[in-house]
């Protein structure tokens, strides 16, 4: 948010130069200004819309660009959590549902989910750390 704030801020004080007729501002102050803008507004909406959501035994899927998507917990086939703490979903079918950063909100209670409906065993590799899911 604080990156859209400041771009718009930025494209105001270089319009205002830019009408006053300050020399020393030119069309690509306003450009790099509203492109920064642009960006942070990209940031704020894909925050807003993306999100994991646990109803006690269905999990949400909210992506940008895509359609949500309702799971029953007991419809994960597998979970692996990879070197970074970062816990990737899978179907029955073993396709790759989504990917879950290990500083996201509600991390630990998904992972809470899976161990209190009995679905979760925890493996250990050398590579990754995986739970199979039965």
């Amino acid at each position: 948010m604080s990156q859209f704030i400041l771009g718009m801020v930025m494209f105001l004080v270089f319009s205002y130069f830019y009408l006053q007729g300050n020399e020393t501002v030119e069309m690509g102050h306003l450009y790099v200004s509203s492109i920064f803008g642009a960006i942070g507004l990209y940031g704020v909406a894909w925050a807003s819309i993306w999100g994991v959501s646990v109803n006690e035994s269905l999990i949400e899927i909210h992506r940008v660009f895509h359609a949500k998507k309702v799971l029953c917990i007991t419809g994960i086939g597998q979970v692996v959590i990879d070197k970074k703490d970062a816990m990737i979903l899978y179907d029955q079918t073993g396709k790759k549902l989504i990917k879950i950063d290990a500083l996201s909100d509600n991390y630990d209670y998904l992972l809470d989910s899976l161990k209190l409906n009995n679905i979760a065993k925890f493996m250990k590799s050398v590579a990754t750390r995986s739970l199979n899911l039965a």
